[in-house]
């Protein structure tokens, strides 16, 4: 069952319980979203990037090297409709954020 329907009640005793820790990335940075790490068609994917970016480089690498080009086809569906992904994205995407190093 996805974890979309528990209550957050139950998803934080399931976490206790199984002694779960969660990246850095949402305990420590405070970033919030639902589905899976670096989604191309997150809400917030360019500000989930720059937070990996500065804070946990390692988890950017892994992103950019899975989704690299989701990220770019995501990009050119959103300037077709005139509404561009944040300049961070862009950046990486042209290249003058090394997307292979921190």
């Amino acid at each position: 069952m996805p974890l979309f329907w528990w209550s957050n009640d139950v998803k934080a005793a399931f976490k206790a319980a199984e002694g779960i820790r969660y990246s850095d990335c949402y305990e420590v940075w405070g970033m919030k979203r639902t589905g899976c790490v670096g989604c191309p068609f997150g809400k917030d994917t360019a500000e989930e990037l720059r937070l990996m970016h500065e804070y946990e480089p390692q988890l950017y690498k892994a992103c950019m090297n899975v989704f690299g080009q989701a990220y770019e086809l995501t990009d050119r569906f959103h300037c077709r409709r005139k509404k561009c992904l944040p300049e961070f994205l862009q950046l990486t995407l042209t290249g003058e954020i090394d997307r292979n190093s921190p």
